[in-house]
């Protein structure tokens, strides 16, 4: 009898020092106020605080010259690049036609039913050129050369007095600005003709 009395005993004492060991333990968490998950009743800091990412500001546009792939802000101070006429001598119309550089004043007409016109033009007699750059369509985007006169296609003619036509069977134009009556039409141009001329590096800028 009484060596249960004595464990029972011990058992009562064990579990009061359990009971008094866990009392005495401090509640651990974050106890920075400054933290997102800061807890007001945590005594001892258990390195678990976090925070809020700090905001920078700056440009967040990726097409920017001054972009920041840091800034979390835009502070709308972003630049971006000025677009200069490639077309040497600043002239409104320039193309490599089969390895030829042809350049010079061009002109916008609207000739009805979505079709505009660029129109270019050089020399006089046997040394006449011109080309009739034809856009199916009123706004910036591509427009690939087929010659159909279909919506949204483009057509090129290139014209010479002594050699005669060759018209563009494949190519691109892309227009980048579409202002006839403004600020002009903007865009490049690349096609292959009939007769298998290259046209490459074809700009105009701002013709109107």
């Amino acid at each position: 009898m009484k060596k249960a009395n004595r464990f029972l005993m011990v058992l009562l004492m064990s579990g009061l020092l359990i009971i008094g060991f866990e009392s005495c333990k401090k509640e651990e968490g974050c106890i920075d106020p400054t933290a997102t998950n800061y807890n007001a009743e945590a005594e001892e800091d258990d390195g678990s605080c976090e925070y809020a990412a700090e905001e920078v500001e700056g440009c967040t546009d990726s097409t920017a010259t001054n972009y920041n792939p840091l800034a979390t802000s835009d502070d709308g101070s972003c630049t971006y690049p000025v677009a200069t006429n490639p077309c040497d001598g600043g002239v409104e119309f320039c193309m490599d036609f089969g390895g030829t550089v042809k350049s010079g004043e061009a002109t916008v007409t609207d000739l009805g039913s979505g079709q505009w016109r660029i129109y270019w033009t050089t020399g006089t007699g046997n040394d006449y050129e011109q080309v009739e750059l034809d856009i199916y369509g009123s706004d910036v985007g591509e427009y690939d050369v087929d010659n159909s006169g279909s919506a949204g296609t483009a057509g090129v003619e290139y014209y010479h007095a002594t050699n005669g036509v060759e018209e563009g069977v494949s190519g691109t134009v892309e227009v980048t600005t579409w202002d006839p009556t403004g600020d002009g039409i903007t865009g490049t141009f690349t096609a292959t003709t009939d007769a298998d001329t290259e046209i490459t590096a074809g700009n105009f800028w701002e013709a109107k």
